[in-house]
């Protein structure tokens, strides 16, 4: 399913200042689903903010997430999720006034979701690596799962 946003406009009203704040949408986002894979694509997903003092601030994100199943056909309609791995791939950038804010999300090796793990998060194996920019300044952590629930973070 694609749907695609052009000039899509929410605002509110303050019924006792009157003033307005608005949020208004422009780009593509898409869902797949078969009984063995889902799929969420965004795609130069821009929503651009007033804010009620009049300040403005733009959001941008390109963002791919896929779980695939480990057994073929095993997903189903109001059941609980099978094992399977998560893949994501994706940047989302913040701009308000001179403050900028760039995040970059990457799996290698993808994460494994293990269904029958109680400890969460129901991760058992792969590492989720984000990338953040902030004014000037690149950060780097890295999640690494190594069992059930079992996990190290490491910053850079």
């Amino acid at each position: 399913m694609q749907r695609s946003f052009t000039g899509l406009t929410r605002v509110r009203v303050y019924a006792i200042s009157g003033k307005t704040t608005s949020e208004t949408r422009n780009g593509t986002r898409t869902t797949r689903r078969d009984a063995t894979t889902l799929e969420s694509a965004e795609t130069n997903f821009r929503t651009d903010y007033v804010f009620r003092n009049g300040a403005t601030a733009t959001h941008v994100k390109t963002w791919l997430s896929r779980f695939t199943a480990d057994v073929a056909g095993a997903i189903e309609s109001e059941q609980p999720l099978p094992s399977g791995t998560w893949s994501m791939a994706g940047t989302s950038s913040w701009t308000r006034g001179a403050n900028t804010y760039a995040l970059t999300v990457t799996t290698s090796p993808p994460l494994h979701f293990n269904a029958s793990c109680g400890a969460g998060p129901r991760f058992d194996s792969g590492t989720l690596i984000v990338v953040v920019v902030r004014g000037g300044r690149t950060a780097t952590v890295s999640i690494r799962f190594t069992g059930c629930g079992e996990y190290s973070v490491s910053r850079s």
